[in-house]
């Protein structure tokens, strides 16, 4: 019964979502090979993405537990160099 439900269910799920992983990878390569409106799109997801992660990084839930376990200076620095390093 275990093995009919992953050859059934699971596989088809598994199916389905690497059809759409493959799907997005081709969309990205014939979007990269476009030029400078791929290279404009890239700019503004990459500021998206800094904007999130400063926010994340600014309200970070975690702080406050990191803090009581390890000091300040210590959770800071693990947010900022570890956690959130690209920005």
């Amino acid at each position: 019964e275990n093995l009919a439900i992953i050859d059934s269910i699971i596989y088809d799920a598994f199916g389905a979502y690497f059809d759409l992983y493959l799907d997005l990878l081709l969309e990205a390569n014939s979007n990269a090979s476009e030029g400078r409106e791929a290279s404009m799109d890239t700019d503004v997801s990459l500021e998206g993405h800094r904007d999130y992660l400063n926010y994340r990084r600014d309200n970070d839930p975690a702080r406050p537990m990191l803090n009581r376990l390890y000091g300040q200076e210590y959770t800071e620095d693990v947010i900022s160099n570890v956690l959130f390093q690209m920005i």
